[in-house]
């Protein structure tokens, strides 16, 4: 298991020892919102400093790499693949390749902070939530918007 939180620190847990295996002080610069798993040891965070970073807790030292969303991240979610990676804060939505370290597209289609993004329909689209009290629906191939 692993968290973060206003303090700035990821930490890597095992549930059934009850105890901290590693941690990273100072992870981020600022509170960190989400954290999603890719796979064993490998996780992507999400923070207020505007950066997502990809941790691989099998090298302790820092960041593999870094994505900077250059707004506040309130929310990421992970495509299927997890090669692929959605981001949201500010009115900003953002799409990453992981592989690559390239941002594949970038969004403003949110008057307000964007809250929450979420994948569906197997990654063939994605949902935003927004304090401009709008939920919409777009295709994740054409980034086009379908339903708000």
């Amino acid at each position: 298991m692993y968290s973060g939180g206003d303090d700035f620190i990821i930490r890597h847990y095992d549930v059934a020892a009850g105890q901290v295996v590693h941690s990273y002080d100072n992870a981020h610069t600022d509170y960190i919102k989400s954290i999603k798993a890719l796979e064993n040891n490998h996780i992507l965070t999400g923070s207020y400093d505007g950066i997502v970073k990809l941790f691989d807790f099998r090298v302790h030292e820092k960041a593999q790499l870094e994505f900077v969303h250059e707004e506040q991240i309130e929310s990421m979610d992970l495509y299927p693949s997890k090669l692929n990676f959605i981001v949201g804060g500010g009115n900003k939505v953002s799409i990453w390749d992981i592989r690559t370290g390239k941002s594949l597209f970038e969004g403003r289609n949110n008057k307000k902070v964007v809250t929450n993004v979420k994948l569906i329909s197997q990654g063939s689209r994605y949902i935003t939530t927004s304090l401009d009290n709008y939920l919409k629906v777009f295709k994740s191939d054409s980034y086009e918007m379908t339903y708000q």
